[in-house]
């Protein structure tokens, strides 16, 4: 500002003997990336200092001029900000305030006054600092702190809260709280044959149309890859559960465009699970929703299936046996079976069939037909055939090797991809 300037010239030509504490003074205020304004209630002296311009195109030359300082924040600030340029007035000695400016930068502002031993006010001194960088930073921290990047829902850490506040309400109003647990069905297909950007593609659409469905009554939640979760208090008439899945089947009816120019149609299981019914607290409903989503999918996919006693106690029966059957494996606790094998014309005997037996800890025998298609899913089924075909061959070399007995082994196993 050329007033400014020229007064700053006139100041200098008739001080020629600055000090170096004032260079001093005066470098750090011209390096400063705030704005000052010093102001001295004896002898009125007003001096707007460092980054002044930056932040106001105004020459403030006396008190009068503070006021029209607000005019340049944002209108709901402009109050506040006018309290705090005159925090003498509340007898304050230091204020602060965050304010948004007219172009969209945000400012820190601070008063500091000085009183004398009579109370009243000597001078004071007003800051002002763009921290715009800086409230950016923490918008985008608060955000990832509550909602999902890919798709704009809440995130899981934020949704476990938000249901927790549900079941509190549930439990002062005797009410019900309901959880829809959801999974795209053969998702993995998705990923692997189309790509994984085609894949998030799809997680970030469908997860937009169910962001559609959230009210103050309803949260919806990405918890990770293809798995949503519904939270719903007070689950009746358009928010009931029937009639939350019917708008979803509605939608799945139709393709989804993705920017590639492919259309792609996915259908959905769900699993559902309500307060007090199935669990008394949020992580307990969400484990049991996705409890009885594993039974839709294992029902065939695109349905929905209540939460029920037997269904989880199948489920924890499933978790127990693969426990046992991985220390099972570790420490090779089966034993082998043969079944003979005759030749249908003369019931001579040609060979034997190698079965696999397991009996657990308490000593009970656990059926093949259990325990097989568990270590099928998980994996374990290669280990079990390895030792399968190396069990049977020790037993059989030692028969052959006894009883010179020319018979035909047979041993099966099954190995899939987890």
């Amino acid at each position: 500002m050329d007033g400014k300037k020229g007064r700053d010239d006139v100041r200098r030509e008739a001080n020629p003997a600055i000090t170096s504490d004032e260079q001093m003074f005066e470098m750090i205020c011209k390096t400063s990336s705030s704005a000052i304004l010093y102001y001295n209630f004896e002898s009125g002296k007003v001096r707007t200092l460092a980054n002044w311009d930056f932040f106001f195109d105004l020459d403030v030359e006396r008190e009068e001029d503070f006021g029209k300082i607000p005019d340049f924040v944002e209108e709901e600030y402009r109050h506040s900000l006018q309290e705090l340029l005159y925090a003498e007035r509340r007898g304050l000695t230091g204020d602060s305030l965050t304010v948004a400016l007219t172009g969209g930068r945000w400012m820190e502002c601070e008063a500091t006054v000085n009183y004398g031993e009579d109370g009243k006010p000597l001078e004071k001194v007003i800051r002002f600092k763009d921290i715009t960088k800086f409230k950016s930073q923490d918008e985008e921290l608060a955000y990832m702190a509550y909602y999902d990047i890919l798709t704009g829902l809440y995130n899981r850490n934020y949704f476990v809260r938000l249901l927790g506040n549900f079941v509190r309400w549930a439990q002062d109003d005797k009410g019900v709280v309901a959880v829809m647990f959801m999974d795209i069905d053969d998702f993995r297909k998705i990923n692997d044959g189309l790509g994984i950007i085609v894949g998030d593609e799809v997680v970030q659409q469908f997860g937009q149309f169910l962001g559609t469905l959230q009210s103050d009554q309803v949260i919806v939640s990405h918890f990770n890859s293809d798995l949503y979760c519904i939270g719903i208090h007070d689950p009746v008439r358009e928010r009931s559960v029937e009639q939350i899945y019917r708008m979803i089947r509605e939608r799945l009816k139709k393709p989804f465009f993705l920017s590639s120019g492919q259309e792609l149609t996915i259908t959905v299981s769900v699993g559902v699970a309500e307060y007090p019914e199935a669990a008394q607290s949020a992580l307990e409903l969400i484990n049991c929703a996705e409890i009885v989503m594993f039974k839709a999918k294992g029902a065939g996919k695109d349905s929905m299936q209540y939460f029920d006693v037997p269904i989880l106690d199948e489920f924890l029966q499933k978790i127990d046996i693969e426990n046992k059957l991985k220390e099972a494996i570790f420490h090779e606790n089966f034993v082998m079976y043969f079944q003979p094998q005759y030749h249908a014309e003369d019931k001579k005997l040609r060979g034997v069939e190698a079965l696999i037996r397991w009996k657990d800890d308490n000593g009970q025998m656990i059926s093949p037909a259990v325990f097989i298609p568990i270590a099928e899913k998980n994996g374990t089924i290669v280990s079990i055939g390895t030792w399968v075909i190396e069990e049977s061959i020790r037993i059989y070399a030692g028969w052959k090797e006894k009883y010179h007995a020319s018979l035909i082994l047979s041993a099966q196993c099954s190995i899939t991809d987890k």
